[in-house]
């Protein structure tokens, strides 16, 4: 069956998505992706937009696996971001754990922090069953949340215990970087991808089966957890020698979590280190059965040509690598050609960046990618490699009625930044749906755009509000907790 598409000429295609998100009573408004998750929002933005339904029981299964998983890594993430931001303001020990609830509480909607007061937030605190009875979406796992923040604030300040002298993003960001890279972080992150490559292994996952079937097996020894020393015939031994947190040293036998020196322990660094490369495995692993769930299909080509062929033939395609705004050292802006004019494809206003913005390869992470959905492209006859290529950003909310956010880049960019993974060609993947929301395809062409400054505006004030871009928020706000 045909995709649907706004632009689809010999030289430029656009390809059509639905703003917000498609449910059955209609349209809806589709919040950003939650952390570093866009291998999850990306695709699932894909199939949403394409009519994917997961109708098999199994497939629903594994779905709601990768799910928890997903809600699993953004609720760490954002207890690492709300815990760097409080790092950065220098909040003192004892009142990180009153302005970790309100930090949350901000987050989910519930309130502006500033607006309550200790004792009031207590209250709501005291609201929420401890017999485990159902509760509000915003206040689900509230304490829980606020000690894994406090954790990580009581980690990084016994190895930091130095005041920190600039409050701003970039603080905040090389905060977070630190957090991710070690424990508690790892260690929880890692004991919830172990415990889904297990259930998903059971189901018979195309990427945690056969060869893979015992993933989480060297994994899984190396997360940290407490664990009781041996008891001990002595009275005062418990006294003296109280239980202390111990390693599970990957590849030794039990004996040596005890204590014994009989095979050497890894250092931290190598813990820290083969748990991120476990980690980023993992990662590679549950994108691949993402795809797998929704019905995507893998498709490959080398020239902006064969992009435009495949989005002809396919309709928009996902594509992982360094794309997007981490990539470049200053904010986007509407693109304009040399003769001061807008760029346009069909409707569509251009955003992105110049050349000069963007950040050198040699400082790019390679673990740190991320995951886009191409749309459309302009196809240049003369200079093929600076064709541009539009694309959407899962890092972006969607709005009924609003046209989507288009990055544009060039083609030989989009080539030079894509996935580690693979090398010689470029891979994408794109949807085989067959239910495209025609009445809505037919009802948006109608509808005359707004202006991409009004747009833009509506996109930046909606979604601070909407998302909670968390370090933007408390940079505005006391919390005074």
């Amino acid at each position: 069956m045909p995709k649907l598409y706004e632009v689809n000429t010999e030289n430029e295609v656009l390809c059509y998505l639905p703003s917000g998100k498609v449910t059955d009573k209609g349209q809806k408004t589709q919040l950003m992706q939650d952390g570093d998750t866009c291998w999850f929002f990306s695709t699932k933005r894909l199939a949403n937009a394409t009519g994917v339904q997961i109708v098999d029981s199994t497939a629903k299964e594994k779905y709601r696996l990768i799910s928890n998983f997903r809600k699993t890594q953004s609720r760490l993430d954002s207890a690492v971001l709300i815990a760097a931001t409080l790092l950065a303001k220098n909040y003192s020990t004892n009142k990180i754990h009153g302005a970790a609830i309100g930090a949350l509480l901000a987050q989910r909607g519930v309130t502006n922090a500033y607006r309550f007061s200790p004792s009031l937030i207590q209250k709501i605190i005291s609201r929420t069953s401890p017999e485990g009875q159902a509760l509000p979406r915003q206040l689900k796992d509230l304490k829980k949340d606020a000690k894994i923040i406090q954790e990580y604030v009581e980690r990084y300040k016994k190895l930091n215990p130095e005041p920190i002298i600039s409050y701003n993003s970039k603080t905040i960001e090389s905060i977070v970087l630190w957090l991710k890279a070690r424990n508690p972080y790892q260690s929880q992150l890692l004991e919830c991808a172990c415990d889904t490559a297990d259930s998903l292994s059971r189901l018979s996952s195309v990427e945690f089966s056969g060869q893979h079937q015992y993933w989480a097996a060297r994994p899984r020894q190396l997360v940290v957890k407490e664990t009781s020393t041996p008891l001990s015939a002595d009275p005062f031994a418990k006294i003296f020698s109280p239980a202390k947190p111990s390693v599970i040293i990957l590849g030794a036998g039990p004996s040596s979590t005890m204590g014994s020196t009989a095979t050497p322990e890894l250092t931290v660094a190598e813990k820290q280190e083969r748990r991120k490369l476990a980690l980023a495995d993992f990662n590679q692993k549950i994108n691949k059965e993402t795809f797998n769930v929704f019905g995507m299909q893998t498709t490959t080509f080398t020239t902006p040509e064969g992009l435009r062929d495949r989005l002809k033939e396919h309709g928009p395609v996902i594509m992982s690598g360094y794309y997007g705004k981490s990539f470049y050292t200053a904010p986007y802006h509407i693109l304009k050609d040399q003769h001061g004019h807008i760029q346009t494809l069909g409707t569509r206003q251009l955003i992105g960046w110049k050349q000069t913005e963007a950040k050198g390869t040699d400082s790019f992470n390679p673990l740190l990618e991320h995951q886009i959905i191409i749309i459309g492209i302009k196809f240049d006859t003369d200079t093929p490699n600076r064709s541009q290529v539009i694309f959407i950003d899962p890092s972006d909310s969607s709005f009924p009625g609003e046209q989507r956010k288009a990055y544009s880049i060039s083609f030989e960019r989009l080539s030079r930044n894509r996935s580690t993974i693979y090398r010689d060609q470029v891979t994408a993947h794109y949807s085989t749906s067959e239910r495209h929301h025609e009445m809505l395809f037919d009802k948006e062409m109608k509808v005359v755009p707004t202006s991409m400054v009004r747009r833009l505006l509506t996109f930046g004030m909606v979604a601070a509000v909407a998302t909670g871009a968390t370090y933007a928020v408390y940079n505005k706000m006391s919390l005074k907790v």
